[in-house]
């Protein structure tokens, strides 16, 4: 009883404040909460899996709710996790341009912050 109770609690707070903020609406979403359209639901996996890869594989990115829903996220540690995403279902060529390009644009989003990582905003990677 208690689980419905704070269940019906979660989903009545993500309704109150979806249209208030951006994060709340992406949860709401990747939660399967159809007034949240957010994230396109074929992307509902990929997109969890990708968050997931990032905290998994770096447990010292702080929880993105302490940095208002950005996690710093190291260039190579971004490209890896895309680069294993495909590596099952891409040719050589098309993986190599993968690499190529996610190196340049990583590269280029890291050297523009002042600690040279590459940060990841939870409502603005499913847009």
């Amino acid at each position: 009883v208690m689980a419905e109770i704070h269940l019906k609690k979660l989903i009545d707070a993500i309704n109150k404040f979806k249209d208030k903020e951006p994060r709340v609406q992406v949860f709401g979403s990747l939660v399967g909460i159809k007034s949240c359209p957010i994230v396109p639901e074929y992307s509902v996996h990929f997109i969890t899996w990708f968050i997931g890869c990032i905290f998994e594989r770096d447990p010292q990115i702080p929880d993105s709710e302490l940095t208002d829903g950005r996690s710093s996220v190291d260039p190579k540690l971004a490209s890896d996790i895309v680069i294993d995403a495909f590596k099952d279902y891409a040719d050589d060529d098309t993986m190599q341009y993968l690499k190529y390009t996610l190196k340049v644009k990583l590269e280029s989003e890291a050297t523009k912050s002042e600690s040279g990582v590459v940060v990841v905003d939870t409502g603005e990677l499913c847009q």
